[in-house]
């Protein structure tokens, strides 16, 4: 198993959910693309920091102290092949920070999918 970092958002507008892309874009600076060309609800990109996914629809349930079933956005920040676990872990860092900048949404970072590392609710 790889170890990973994933974000998990609610955007606190509906509707606004492709609104992502557009800010992930800038954050990362990388184009988003259908991870399948007939799936429009699950995207990557692939910066040299390290690939991200992003995933429209999520049914994951709460666990723990853990709220993912109210968050239906998942990215997942993959580590850089040449690069280390802890890359992946500042560029996760960088994005979660600038999303909770933008005021748009709710969101939480995790490590693993067990290890809560950060939350941002209002």
């Amino acid at each position: 198993m790889s170890a990973e970092y994933e974000i998990f958002v609610r955007p606190r507008m509906a509707g606004t959910e492709l609104n992502l892309l557009d800010d992930l874009t800038r954050i990362a600076h990388a184009e988003f693309t259908p991870v399948k060309p007939d799936q429009e609800d699950w995207y990557i990109a692939r910066p040299e920091r390290g690939a991200i996914e992003v995933d429209f629809h999520t049914d994951f349930l709460d666990d723990r102290d853990i709220p993912f079933s109210t968050h239906p956005i998942c990215i997942t920040v993959h580590k850089p092949r040449e690069g280390t676990l802890q890359d992946a872990e500042m560029f996760s860092q960088e994005i979660y920070g600038e999303l909770v900048r933008t005021d748009r949404y709710d969101c939480f970072l995790v490590f693993n999918m067990e290890r809560l590392l950060a939350i941002h609710q209002r």
